[in-house]
């Protein structure tokens, strides 16, 4: 059985289906937007960041190698021409 209704409603409708007041019902919400639980899961999202994550955003904030892509293509260039087993 499937019931649609609002929550000012929900009481009613629920006691006008005459089920046993034993029976075990389940409840699915379905809202378009709850404000206030989208920000706490985003806040908590922040929150909980490992080291590694800290560490990777810190190091993409830096910007180290800034100016250097010549340098560090022209070293990779040599490590690959130079390199055997």
């Amino acid at each position: 059985m499937e019931l649609q209704t609002t929550v000012k409603d929900f009481p009613n409708k629920v006691i006008s289906l005459n089920i046993p007041p034993d029976t075990p019902i389940r409840v699915i919400i379905e809202a378009n937007e709850m404000p206030e639980q989208k920000n706490e899961a985003s806040d908590e999202a922040t929150e909980k960041k490992g080291r590694w994550a800290k560490a990777i955003e810190r190091l993409s904030q830096e910007d180290s190698l800034k100016g250097l892509s010549e340098e560090v293509n022209k070293l990779a260039r040599e490590f690959r021409d130079n390199f055997s087993f």
